[in-house]
């Protein structure tokens, strides 16, 4: 009944009030636009990458990788750093500002003695997915962790870990 009453006063408020100017004063019809244009959330998307190298220590033998939701590449090579190419899609209201949602999305790096873990850092803002590829020196074990690996190639390591990953997963030339 509250609801009824409500929608008759606002009926009424739009058939006698005075014309507002331009963009000025109350609006059905612009309320309902703004209404309906929250509700369908954030619908433009862009796509960035970011590129980048993370040092590794001589004493450090094996990575692990947690929640890439758009997949995972290791590949060994003899080197002694990660490169890393992390790939996002965004959403935000425009084009622009997913574009800026986009280029806040971090590479997050956490020494655990033994271990590397690396993981993606999101911003708050609008939703964001990543792909990742990384490039590690093929003298360490790599620990992938979902849930959300959309996938997962592991190539030229010394041993592959693939915990709770989920879709597409190949492991080759495993030590």
């Amino acid at each position: 009944i509250i609801v009824i009453f409500a929608a008759m006063i606002a009926v009424a408020y739009e058939l006698t009030a005075p014309p507002a100017k331009e963009g000025q004063g109350f609006s059905l019809s612009r309320f309902l636009s703004n209404a309906r244009r929250e509700m369908q959330g954030n619908q433009p998307l862009v796509q960035h990458s970011t590129t980048g190298t993370i040092p590794v220590g001589n004493a450090v033998n094996e990575l692990r990788v947690t929640s890439v939701p758009r997949g995972i590449q290791v590949i060994g090579e003899n080197r002694s750093d990660i490169a890393y190419e992390l790939r996002v899609e965004s959403s935000g209201p425009d084009q622009p500002t997913a574009l800026e949602y986009a280029k806040k999305t971090r590479m997050k790096t956490d020494d655990l003695g033994a271990s590397l873990a690396v993981s993606v850092s999101y911003p708050h803002e609008a939703t964001q997915w990543s792909g990742l590829t990384l490039h590690v020196p093929s003298r360490l074990a790599v620990q992938i962790v979902g849930p959300g690996v959309g996938g997962a190639r592991a190539e030229n390591l010394a041993a592959p870990n693939l915990d709770r990953a989920t879709g597409i997963t190949t492991a080759e030339r495993i030590a």
